[in-house]
């Protein structure tokens, strides 16, 4: 799990998916906003429509939390970012996640 700094508050992420940057894979999107922290803070959410049991949800969330969490400071700071899983990701590895997430932060110019 990410640490508390490290998260978007729950009160900003509709604001960030409503009027912000978007960065779209078949598997996932990603919207960023720009913010005044000086460090960037993520937001991961898979849907109930991927599947209503939480405990088929949980492990797509925790992988990905773990993979930025050991990558975070090879991105650039001062964003705000949320994902959101799309229909297909709850079969992905560790390994494919990653590929989709730098793929994504490189489309957003977060990667440094």
């Amino acid at each position: 799990m990410l640490k508390k700094a490290f998260r978007v508050p729950s009160k900003k992420i509709l604001e960030i998916i409503k009027s912000r940057k978007r960065f779209f894979h078949p598997l996932a999107s990603l919207f960023v906003a720009e913010n005044n922290t000086g460090r960037s803070r993520f937001s991961v959410i898979v849907p109930v429509k991927l599947s209503k049991k939480s405990s088929k949800r949980n492990p797509l969330r925790r992988k990905t939390s773990e993979i930025i969490r050991k990558n975070i400071f090879g991105l650039r700071a001062g964003f705000d970012c949320v994902l959101i899983f799309k229909p297909g990701s709850l079969q992905l590895s560790s390994k494919e996640i990653q590929e989709i997430l730098f793929s994504l932060f490189e489309k957003a110019g977060i990667k440094v």
